[in-house]
C-alpha cells in the first residue's frame, strides 16, 4: 500500500473517525501501519460474511421448516403466532 502524507491520514482518520482508529494507532508504530492493519481488518471482517450470511439462511429455513411442521403452510397467518406480535408487527405481516 502506498504510505499516506500526514495530511491524507488525517483526511482518512477524520473520514473513519479518530474514536475507530484509536484502536489501530495504539497497536501501531505510525500511521502506514495503522492504515495497512485498519485494512487488515476489512478484509477479515469481510471473510466471515459469506460463512455468517449461510448460517443466516440455515437457522431461517430450519425455523421455517418446524414452523410449518407444527403451524402448516401458512404458518405466518397463525392465529397462537399473530397473538404474539406487537400491532405495527401485525400490519407489516398483512402488508406482505
Amino acid at each position: 500500500m502506498q504510505v499516506l502524507s500526514n495530511l491524507e491520514y488525517e483526511d482518512f482518520k477524520k473520514t473513519i473517525s479518530s474514536p475507530r482508529l484509536r484502536v489501530y494507532e495504539s497497536h501501531c508504530a505510525n500511521a502506514h501501519q495503522t492504515v495497512e492493519l485498519y485494512f487488515f481488518n476489512i478484509k477479515l471482517s469481510e471473510s466471515f460474511l459469506t460463512p455468517i450470511e449461510f448460517c443466516e439462511v440455515t437457522l431461517r429455513n430450519a425455523v421455517a421448516e418446524i414452523l410449518i411442521l407444527k403451524y402448516g403452510n401458512e404458518w405466518f397467518y397463525h392465529p397462537t403466532l399473530k397473538r404474539a406480535l406487537t400491532l405495527n408487527k401485525l400490519k407489516e405481516l398483512e402488508l406482505v
